[in-house]
Order: C-alpha cells, then structure tokens, then sequence
C-alpha cells in the first residue's frame, strides 16, 4: 500500500498507523511518498510501521527494487 504522508485531514503516517490496528494490518507493506524535507526528518527519527520511505519525484529504478523485493 502506499500511502502520501501529507495527506489533509488524516496524515499519511496516522493511516499507517490505523491500518496496523486493523485484523490483518500487520501483514500489510505500508510505503511512505513524500515530497516534503521535514518527513525525511520525522522518518529518520521514528519508523512508524513503514516497510520504506520514498521522496517525490519517485526515482522509477528504486520504484523496481522496492516492488521486487
């Protein structure tokens, strides 16, 4: 699933967060978008259930490997 952090009313990582709540939530692979500097910061400090991060624009080849592995 992937999920834009800087999404309105609910924020992406609010959503990840919801998603692990729910019966199978765990089994689900949450991928962060974002194309802001401050959630790079906010990642680096907490995980919060994302199997990945990825920063707009999304380079297509690092796209290939994350689907991949």
């Amino acid at each position: 699933m992937f999920v834009d952090i800087g999404m309105p009313s609910m924020n992406g990582y609010d959503l990840a967060e919801l998603v692990r709540q729910r019966a199978g939530g765990s089994d689900i692979r949450v991928i962060g978008l974002s194309g802001y500097p401050r959630d790079l910061r906010r990642e680096q400090q907490v995980p919060l259930g994302f199997a990945a991060h990825l920063h707009k624009p999304v380079d297509l080849n690092t796209l290939e490997t994350l689907l991949a592995s």
